[in-house]
């Protein structure tokens, strides 16, 4: 699961950290829908795990507390892609990487010459 998600941070970067897009496209809605399920996913990922609360308190797995903040953070990015504020975003993203314990770097979002105008 923390793969799918770093995957999703990595992968959806250019539209969630460059915010207020003034045309809706099936890229940017598709982005938006990926991060929620993501959220949702983890949730129920995290209930699925029989005796998670023991595994937390040892370590092997992110605390509930943790859980809930990077699925807050999640939710929240996938309802600041149309309407949003990369500051804010950049902290969610922050949020979702210190609760889940990822190790990704980011260039904060800066729009490649690569990457495509949307």
């Amino acid at each position: 699961m923390r793969g799918d998600i770093v995957d999703g941070l990595l992968f959806y970067s250019p539209f969630y950290m460059n915010p207020n897009h003034p045309h809706k496209t099936p890229e940017i809605d598709g982005a938006g829908d990926a991060l929620r399920s993501l959220a949702a996913r983890l949730d129920a990922r995290h209930y699925a795990i029989p005796y998670y609360n023991f595994f937390g308190l040892i370590g092997a797995v992110p605390m509930n507390t943790s859980i809930d903040e990077a699925r807050a953070a999640l939710f929240n990015l996938s309802s600041s892609i149309y309407i949003g504020d990369r500051t804010q975003n950049e902290t969610s993203r922050k949020k979702i990487v210190k609760a889940l314990n990822l190790r990704i770097s980011f260039d904060n979002g800066k729009k490649r010459s690569h990457e495509p105008d949307f």
